[in-house]
């Protein structure tokens, strides 16, 4: 003999927390299977492989060459400043998509 529930019957997220929470874990499991499947395609289709005639100054792949701001930008001070400006671009992005759910799939 089964008791019926005694309330109604609540489905999907009890609270906007549980919902964070499964956002995060879903970003996590993509964020760490993303990486090694995109690096394993890449090296199949040879875009990673070094090319050989640029060694004196960078190393270039098919994707393109390796970046180190520093170097390209003269220095640490312009490099910390551009660093800082994406970090504050991203996260004023961020608190509007919080507030306005344009770029939210869930």
């Amino acid at each position: 003999m089964s008791v019926a529930p005694t309330g109604p019957v609540r489905r999907g997220f009890r609270t906007d927390h549980e919902k964070v929470f499964v956002k995060l874990w879903v970003t996590l499991l993509f964020f760490a299977w993303s990486g090694p499947v995109a690096s394993a395609l890449f090296r199949k289709a040879g875009l990673t492989a070094i090319d050989q005639t640029h060694l004196e100054s960078f190393e270039k792949t098919g994707i393109g060459y390796q970046a180190f701001w520093p170097e390209m930008l003269g220095g640490w001070g312009l490099s910390l400043l551009c660093g800082g400006a994406l970090l504050l671009a991203w996260s004023a992005w961020v608190r509007d998509n919080d507030s306005t759910e344009k770029f939210t799939l869930i």
